[in-house]
């Protein structure tokens, strides 16, 4: 019968050995911690495709009396 050794007391390379035996492969989980982006907070690439595909609402700007309304396909001019 063999006789039990505490692992502190073996050798390095039986403890190596051990520690190795004990080791698991992560399989199909992935270690890495995901966090799902939060609705509130601005988004420069959501914005981006937003603009390009039109869906950004239209933009307006009032100079010297001129409304301007500026969009993708260009810009009018109202005059106030």
């Amino acid at each position: 019968m063999k006789k039990y050794v505490p692992l502190g007391k073996q050798s390095k390379r039986k403890q190596k050995e051990y520690h190795a035996s004990q080791r698991q492969d992560w399989g199909m989980t992935n270690p890495a911690t995901k966090k799902i982006a939060s609705g509130k907070v601005y988004n420069r690439k959501k914005a981006k495709v937003a603009r390009q595909r039109g869906l950004e609402p239209q933009a307006y700007g009032v100079f010297m009396g001129l409304q301007v309304k500026l969009s993708n396909t260009g810009y009018s001019v109202i005059y106030i």
